[in-house]
């Protein structure tokens, strides 16, 4: 994107290679790779980068005419950060409508609150959990970060003008108030932290995570200080070379080694890595240093530029992965994911994002608005915004030849510059010093076809100071039309040298919202060139007369202006669409290609698919599969097969070696009748997730439908149980096994046993050990229910887990084993021609493993 045309800012290309190993260790996390457990941090990264970023712009708005120019910087904040997420919003629901439709009301609450930048919150309230993604990765839940962003952008600035006002502009106090407020923060995090909880809370609340964004601020606040001050800010080559092993391998050192269950990210993990992160920003400060010559990299810089477009589009990308294809084809996923959020990102910047950012949003609004008949015969100034006809303005130099125009900015609540848009800088909102000040300002005009005449006149409350206004000269034939006003072309070194926010020049895509550009001061660098002064427009001088009201001018229903405005208008919509229409067939392309009759019922890939009752009715034995000859056969009538997302594998065709090992044939091979799964990802036997039913509401459910006698009921959940009951969920153990045994007194029923490749956090086995043992102990109680001993089988079978950061699901050869022998148990349990009832608590096995 645009390198800064501000000749009062330096580019610092370091800092967009940070972006780079930021955004890649995020996607390394997400894809499940071995080796990056601590990859969510790098959103650690990007939260110090933008409390940076964003400081040192508000800092430089605050020397150059001691405001922050509030309005305008929320204003470019939305401008440059909405257009890039409404259009990933928009494609993910449409791709949830065609894949994933029984996610639909689901994703449709996830995305308002995306919208409204309160997603963070959202999940918090709804008790979702970040971490509990047996039900597989959703494709809005990296939105959390952008949510606390935004928040940041809305309170920092005010908290920052707050400090500056109170502690009267003395930068180092501010600097040390912003560090007292950073320990506060952690301080919170640390104490909500729970060591054997759920902390969804903690790590995606705004106040727990403001820490991140605050240290960045105080880092460019002190610098802002040094540089005031004439103390240089640039740390030498040794120092630079030091803080860069310091904190870019401090940031590799923990996505490598630390977990994402560990309590230790909350007890001074986060806070150390924001440490590192500042220290990695101060590294590639000094042009000539080491860090700034490898982060500054073209290739690290190109992706970092873009960072902000591939961290919002790899996350639906891995979510709609065909189910299996992170265990099975994680190569391909990996490419898939990586190029397909690149291009994305790439095609969204260059057609969609970078025009709007340039251009604005509001003026080519109005002129639609205008177009439509709400505004066609309203008064309009000289700069092509609307007046108000009872504007007062001195009067003009010649009454008869002109009209006074005030210049007002129509995005702005102040008096400021209206600077003409050019394609070499954003300026569309570009805020200038308050009307108030005592020298004139620099103005560059908007013109018309006839001539334009500056004249000096009252500023607004100093009668007698002068100021700047437009006036048009109008022709004086009879035949002469109104006049038609066209805000000239600028060139670019006139823009250059308008008096117009840093902020203006932005530079690239950044996680997990805009940060600003990677620049400095030009001060910053040592020995800066002085630049010399620009010719400006003359200013002519007025005597003060008395108010007068001003004489609207009437311009045509179209003027020029609105006619190009309304086209910036159509094209934004039609970029935008351009790009959903791209991205819903770049990232469907995979699941239809691999699915090809599926009917918009699978879900995101970590998981595959949700199976539910109305989607999955009964399979029965009069299907094309026939009954193996040899096999036990079951004395069950009908089977129901109720478990979690461990079992979703079994009945996926997908997440199978061959779609004909797929559960259901297991258990007609084995002489069920019919087949009726119940099967639900993240949920436990008393808990649901999200919209799905707990395993105990099923049953009860399916229990209205008036099975058939001789029904064998299968109970495949207990993993989330003990992990939840570790986290402190209010049932134990025992609750919950009697709360589904109870319901179904009398019918056939078997438990397996709980067992995971895990052993970190809440997911361990010492956890499961404690619930097999108490199912053991209180199926005994219930005849007829039987515990299949899963636990003991898998042992010998570690492999049939998947690998990397999982450690809990199970592979394509896992799954189909598990589904082999689910149904062989299920038929030592309750063989033809058996006993009955089963005494309550028999321990049955497969007999295969």
């Amino acid at each position: 994107m645009p390198k800064p045309v501000d000749k009062g800012t330096t580019y610092v290309p370091g800092l967009d290679g940070l972006r780079t190993l930021a955004v890649a260790v995020v996607i390394l996390y997400h894809l499940n790779i071995s080796g990056a457990p601590g990859g969510l941090l790098g959103v650690g990264v990007f939260f110090t980068l933008s409390g940076y970023l964003i400081t040192s712009n508000l800092m430089r708005s605050w020397d150059r005419r001691r405001n922050l120019g509030l309005k305008t910087f929320w204003l470019r904040r939305f401008r440059r950060l909405a257009p890039a997420m409404i259009v990933t919003v928009i494609a993910t629901l449409i791709l949830t409508v065609a894949l994933d439709r029984s996610a639909l009301t689901v994703r449709a609450g996830e995305a308002l609150s995306t919208f409204f930048y309160v997603n963070n919150w959202h999940t918090i309230v709804k008790g979702s959990s970040y971490f509990d993604n047996f039900a597989g990765v959703g494709p809005f839940d990296h939105m959390w970060s952008l949510s606390v962003e935004e928040q940041f952008y809305l309170i920092w600035p005010l908290v920052l003008l707050a400090l500056l006002v109170l502690l009267r502009g003395r930068r180092t106090l501010v600097a040390w108030a912003t560090v007292v407020i950073t320990v506060a923060s952690f301080a919170l995090m640390w104490v909500l932290a729970d060591g054997s909880g759920d902390n969804t809370r903690v790590y995606e609340g705004t106040d727990t995570r403001a820490g991140g964004l605050l240290l960045g601020a105080a880092l460019a606040v002190w610098l802002s200080a040094r540089r005031t001050s004439g103390k240089s800010i640039l740390p030498n080559q040794a120092a630079s070379a030091v803080l860069g092993f310091i904190g870019v391998g401090g940031i590799v050192a923990m996505v490598v080694l630390v977990d994402r269950d560990d309590v230790f990210l909350y007890h001074g993990g986060i806070a150390l890595l924001t440490v590192a992160a500042a220290c990695a920003i101060l590294s590639v400060l000094r042009p000539d240093g080491l860090w700034s010559r490898i982060l500054g990299w073209l290739p690290m810089r190109w992706l970092g530029e873009r960072s902000y477009g591939i961290y919002l589009w790899h996350m639906p990308v891995i979510a709609f992965l065909p189910a299996g294809w992170l265990e099975g084809k994680l190569l391909l996923s990996a490419a898939l994911t990586v190029g397909i959020a690149v291009g994305l990102s790439a095609v969204s910047w260059k057609y969609f994002e970078d025009p709007i950012r340039r251009h604005g949003v509001v003026g080519p609004v109005k002129a639609w608005w205008a177009a439509r008949g709400g505004e066609q015969n309203a008064p309009v100034d000289a700069a092509g915004v609307v007046a108000d006809a009872a504007t007062e303005v001195p009067a003009a130099a010649s009454e008869t030849d002109a009209v006074a125009v005030e210049a007002a900015a129509a995005e702005t609540a102040e008096a400021e510059t209206v600077v003409a848009e050019t394609p070499a800088a954003e300026t569309a909102e570009a805020e200038t010093a308050p009307a108030e000040t005592a020298e004139a300002e620099t103005v560059v005009a908007a013109t018309a076809p006839a001539p334009i005449v500056l004249a000096a006149a009252p500023a607004p409350g100093a009668p007698g100071a002068p100021s700047v206004v437009f006036v048009p000269v109008i022709p004086t034939s009879a035949d002469a039309g109104p006049a038609e006003v066209e805000p000239a072309e600028v060139e670019p070194a006139e823009v250059e040298q308008a008096d117009v926010e840093p902020a203006e020049v932005e530079q690239a895509d950044v996680e997990p919202a805009d940060v600003e550009p990677a620049e400095v001061e030009r001060a910053e660098v040592e020995r800066a060139e002085v630049e010399p002064e620009a010719p400006v427009p003359t200013l002519i001088e007025e005597k003060p007369t008395s108010p007068v009201k001003a004489a609207p001018v009437t311009i045509p229903a179209s003027t020029p202006t609105e006619i190009r405005h309304e086209g910036r208008l159509q094209s934004y919509i039609g970029a935008g669409a351009a790009v959903v229409l791209s991205a819903v067939i770049v990232i469907g392309a995979p699941s239809v290609l691999a699915n090809p009759n599926g009917d918009g019922t699978s879900a995101e890939a970590g998981a595959v698919e949700s199976l539910e009752l109305d989607n999955n009715g009964p399979v029965t034995a009069d299907s094309s599969t026939a009954v193996v000859d040899g096999v036990t056969q079951m004395a069950c009538t009908k089977v129901i097969h109720v478990g979690d997302s461990t079992s979703l594998g079994i009945f996926n065709p997908e997440m199978l070696p061959d779609p004909s090992d797929i559960g259901e044939n297991q258990y007609l091979a084995h002489g069920a009748p019919e087949v009726e799964t119940s099967v639900f990802g993240g949920r436990n036997t008393t808990e649901g997730f999200e919209d799905y039913p707990s395993a105990v509401d099923s049953v009860a459910e399916l229990l209205t439908y008036d099975q058939p006698e001789g029904t064998c009921w299968v109970i495949g959940t207990g993993v989330n149980d003990a992990a939840n009951i570790a986290a402190g969920a209010t049932y134990d153990e025992e609750t919950r096994i009697r709360m589904m045994l109870d319901q179904l007194k009398g019918e056939r029923v078997m438990w397996s046993t709980a067992w995971i490749r895990n052993d970190s956090g809440y997911y361990t086995n010492a956890n499961n050990a404690k619930f097999n043992e108490v199912l053991k102990r209180v199926t005994k109680d219930y005849p007829n229910a039987v515990v299949w001993d899963w636990a003991a089988e898998v042992q010998n079978h570690m492999d049939w887990f998947m690998e990397g950061e999982d450690n809990v699901h199970y592979s394509a050869e896992g799954n189909a084993a598990r589904g082999r022998l689910f149904a062989a148990a299920l038929a030592n349990a309750f063989p033809k021609g058996g006993p009955d009832p089963v005494p309550g608590g028999t321990i049955v096995s497969s007999g295969e493993s």
